[in-house]
C-alpha cells in the first residue's frame, strides 16, 4: 500500500446506558523516547493493561494523549495519539471512562446527585481492574480505495474488519480472554503472474488466549493463540507461556507452542518454537538503574532445526538524563547451519541506542545497528543473491530542540551499509509548531533525503492540524517524492487531507484522502474507518 490506513481510538466503557465520566490514575512519567515508542514506567504492577489511555497532567506539554502498546510488570511503550510534543520527565496519568449513573443511592438510602459531597469516590486503577467481566477493546470497519490515474490499471479497492476485544477478570477469578482479530478483502484490476489474485481474502486471527494474571500475584499464564510479550523470537503461538515475578528484581519465564502458518495464520503442527528467559532488574527510577534480559530461543521444522539462539538486553537509565539500551544475538549452529559458518556460535544481530537528556530543551540519541537478515527453514535455500544480509546494518544520530514553549526541531541523520553497494545515507528535519496562529492550530514541516548508489530521493511534508469544536478535528497540507536514478527525474506532488469526528463520545469516525499529481504515482486514495471502543 502507498499510504498507511488512518487509525483512530478512543478509549470508551460501553455495555450500559448512562452518562460517561472520566476517571483519573495515579501519575506515572515519560522514562525514554525512541523513534517507535515513548516508555513510561508504569505497567502491569500498576493496573495499566493495552489500550489504557495516558495524558500528560501539567507543564508545557499537559494534554497531549498516549495509548499502551505494548508492557511489561514495571513499565510500557506506548505511542501518542496527539501530534503534540512530549518529553522524558512529563507527569502522566490514565483516563478510563466509566458508566456513572445520574442518581446513586447513599449508605442512608438516600440518593446522591453526581458532583455532591456524597458521590462514591473513584475507584482506583487496581479497584477498576479488578471489576469482573470488564470488556475492553475495539471493532472497526476500514477501507481503503484507489484510482490509478496512469496507464498502468493499478486500482484497488481494499474494505476491511479490525477487532481487538479483551474480557476482563472473569468471575473475579483474574482470568482475562484476549481476541484480536484482522481480516481484509482486496479488489483490484490487475493480477501478477498468478501470485497475486484479482480478488483476495486475508484473514488473520493473531491471539485468542486464556491469561490468568492478577496485579497482586507474581504468576502470568497464558494459554491458546498467546503472543509472548517476553521472550524474543517466539512471537504468536499456539501454545503457552508461564512467568513468575519474585518481588519486583527478578522474573523468570517459559513459552512453549507451535508457530501458525505465516501464509494465512493457520494452525501448523509442524513448526515448533520453545523459549526460555531470566530478567533481572536492579537500582530506582531516580537513580542508576539496570534491566538485564537472558533468553533461549529455538525454533524447529519436523526433525529439522528452523533457528536456536541466546539473547541478551540490558537497559540502563540514570537519573532519568541517560538511557542506554542493547540487544544481542549469538546463533547456536547445528545441522545445516553448520554449512553456512565454522563456528559453533556466531553472532547474528546487535542494536544498541542511547538517549541524553542535555537541558530542559535539548536532548541526543544515537542508535546502531548490525542486524541482519537471519535465516531460517524458509530460507535455508535462498541464494545469497536474494538474501540481503546488511539490509538495517548502520548508525545514526539526531537531536530534538526545543524553541521556547510551542516549538520543536528534530533532525536526525545516518547511514546503512549494504554488501553489494554503496552505503545508503538518510537525514531529516522535522519542526513542530503548536498553537500557532490561534490555540489548538499545529503546524508540522519536514524535509527527508536519502542517497544509495544510482538514486537520490527527497521527500517533503508540510501539515496543519486544525481543531473544529470538541469532538472535530481536520488536517491538511501537502508534500511530495523527488527521485533522481542516472540522471532520469520523476517528480511527484500529492495534497492530503484527514478529519477525525467522536459520534456520542462512544463511535469514532475517520475519513481521509490523498491526490497525486504527476509523475509514476498519480492517483487518488481515499481511507476510512468507523470504529467502536469499549
Amino acid at each position: 500500500m502507498r499510504t498507511a490506513l488512518v487509525l483512530s481510538t478512543l478509549a470508551l466503557a460501553v455495555g450500559v446506558a448512562g452518562p460517561v465520566r472520566i476517571a483519573a490514575g495515579e501519575p506515572i512519567r515519560v522514562t525514554y523516547i525512541s523513534a517507535e515508542a515513548i516508555y513510561v514506567d508504569g505497567g502491569k504492577r500498576a493496573g495499566l493493561v493495552a489500550g489504557d489511555t495516558l495524558v500528560v497532567s501539567m507543564g508545557k506539554h499537559a494534554g497531549t494523549r498516549l495509548v499502551v502498546a505494548n508492557l511489561s510488570s514495571h513499565s510500557a511503550a506506548c505511542r501518542v495519539i496527539d501530534a503534540h510534543a512530549i518529553a522524558v520527565g512529563d507527569v502522566l496519568v490514565a483516563i478510563h471512562p466509566r458508566e456513572v449513573a445520574a442518581e446513586q443511592p447513599s449508605s442512608l438510602g438516600q440518593t446522591t446527585k453526581p458532583g455532591s459531597a456524597k458521590t462514591p469516590a473513584t475507584p482506583s486503577w487496581r479497584e477498576r481492574q479488578a471489576a469482573p467481566n470488564r470488556l475492553r477493546g475495539y471493532v472497526a470497519l476500514q477501507g481503503q480505495w484507489q484510482r490509478d490515474l496512469n496507464t498502468g490499471g493499478m486500482s484497488r479497492y481494499e474494505p476491511g474488519l479490525n477487532a481487538r476485544i479483551v474480557v476482563e477478570n472473569i468471575a473475579g477469578k483474574g482470568l482475562a480472554l484476549r481476541f484480536r482479530h484482522l481480516s481484509r478483502w482486496s479488489y483490484r484490476d490487475y493480477s501478477l503472474s498468478g501470485m497475486i489474485d484479482e480478488t483476495e481474502w486475508t484473514n488473520r486471527l493473531t491471539e485468542f488466549a486464556l491469561v490468568y494474571a492478577k496485579p497482586s500475584s507474581p504468576l502470568e499464564i497464558g494459554v491458546g493463540r498467546v503472543i509472548s510479550p517476553y521472550i524474543r523470537g517466539v512471537g504468536y503461538i499456539d501454545g503457552g507461556y508461564l512467568v513468575w515475578g519474585s518481588g519486583s528484581r527478578y522474573h523468570v519465564g517459559f513459552a512453549a507452542g507451535t508457530e501458525p502458518d505465516p501464509t494465512d495464520s493457520s494452525f501448523s503442527p509442524d513448526s515448533r518454537k520453545v523459549g526460555l528467559f531470566v530478567t533481572r532488574d536492579a537500582g530506582t527510577h531516580d537513580g542508576h538503574r539496570l534491566s538485564t534480559t537472558v533468553a533461549l530461543t529455538a525454533g524447529y521444522y519436523r526433525d529439522l532445526v528452523s533457528r536456536e539462539f541466546v539473547y541478551l538486553q540490558n537497559t540502563y537509565s540514570y537519573a532519568k538524563r541517560l538511557t542506554v539500551y542493547q540487544s544481542v544475538e549469538i546463533d547456536v549452529n547445528r545441522q545445516w547451519r553448520m554449512d553456512g559458518s565454522a563456528n559453533r556460535f556466531s553472532f547474528a544481530n546487535f542494536y544498541m541506542t542511547s538517549n541524553v537528556v542535555v537541558s530542559r530543551a535539548l536532548r541526543l540519541d544515537m542508535s546502531i545497528d548490525a542486524r541482519k537478515n537471519v535465516r531460517n527453514y524458509n530460507t535455508m535455500n535462498t541464494p545469497d543473491s536474494l538474501f540481503d544480509d546488511g539490509l538495517s546494518q548502520g548508525i545514526n544520530g539526531g537531536l530534538t530542540l526545543s524553541m521556547g514553549r510551542n516549538a520543536t526541531l528534530r533532525a536526525r541523520a545516518g547511514m546503512r551499509q549494504r554488501d553489494t553497494s554503496r552505503d545508503v545515507q538518510f537525514s531529516s528535519i522535522n519542526l513542530n509548531i503548536r498553537h500557532i496562529a490561534r490555540s489548538g492550530y499545529n503546524l508540522t514541516a519536514r524535509l527527508s533525503r536519502s542517497k544509495s548508489e544510482f538514486t537520490t530521493a527527497y521527500a517533503p511534508l508540510a501539515t496543519l492540524r486544525l481543531p473544529l469544536g470538541r469532538r472535530t478535528s481536520l488536517s491538511s497540507g501537502g508534500g511530495g517524492y523527488f527521485y533522481d536514478t542516472l540522471g532520469v527525474t520523476d517528480k511527484n506532488y500529492y495534497l492530503h487531507w484527514r478529519a477525525d469526528r467522536s459520534l456520542g463520545g462512544r463511535y469514532a469516525l475517520s475519513l481521509g484522502g490523498r491526490r497525486y499529481f504527476g509523475g509514476t504515482l498519480e492517483s487518488v486514495e481515499v481511507t476510512t474507518e468507523l470504529g467502536v471502543n469499549f
